[in-house]
């Protein structure tokens, strides 16, 4: 296994799956809500890009 500083994003959410299967659908969850919440204010955020 990888030291965890070099990892990259991909390998450490293989880690993460595998040291907690149970929480897997609940990260999945909180993933899709940010998404829904960064698509519903899309213009917002793009008026505050600077």
């Amino acid at each position: 296994m990888k030291a965890l500083d070099k990892m990259d994003n991909l390998d450490k959410a293989g880690l993460l799956c595998k040291l907690f299967p149970a929480e897997l659908e609940n990260l999945q969850n909180a993933i899709k809500k940010q998404c829904d919440y960064f698509l519903q204010n899309e213009t917002a955020f793009r008026e505050g890009w600077y």
